[in-house]
């Protein structure tokens, strides 16, 4: 075997070895990164057992894909936006959309709702803040039905 032809094996096997070695990192890396969000979204013991007891009243701002699972309170901040976009639905379904299950969790359906009825993808605390205050009072269904409501104690 000639030297030049020695020293072009022995580069393409450092380089292939390399490249199998960077290969099997990524795919570990993507295994492990996969596993954590299957564990993420299945909602598994672990996940569901943290509590506001086990890391405080812990949420973070803005509220967005995959918000929920850090706390109770978390959960019950994504609870009030599920609310109030199942009141939106209910007031003028524009868009034909199917009520939300009220679990605590920011979906696929929670975002795509919340996009075509608000035209955000994330609630920051102001939003919040405004939405709760909706759905604490009722909404405007329970204005207008004050408001056009006949009292039988008044006639």
């Amino acid at each position: 075997m000639q030297p030049k032809t020695k020293k072009i094996l022995i580069v393409s096997s450092i380089i292939g070895a390399i490249v199998v070695i960077a290969g099997i990192i990524i795919v570990r890396r993507r295994k492990q990164r996969t596993q954590l969000e299957q564990t993420i979204l299945s909602g598994s013991p672990n996940v569901d057992n943290i509590g506001d007891k086990a890391v405080g009243k812990l949420i973070e701002w803005p509220l967005k894909y995959g918000s929920g699972y850090r706390s109770d309170s978390e959960r019950n901040c994504v609870k009030t936006v599920q609310e109030w976009i199942n009141k939106k639905i209910i007031e003028n379904n524009v868009y034909a959309l199917p009520m939300l299950v009220v679990d605590g969790h920011f979906g696929d359906a929670t975002q795509g709702a919340l996009q075509k009825i608000a035209g955000v993808k994330q609630v920051s605390y102001t939003l919040h803040n405004t939405m709760e205050s909706y759905v604490k009072a009722g909404g405007i269904g329970v204005f207008l039905n004050n408001l056009f409501s006949i009292n039988p104690e008044t006639l």
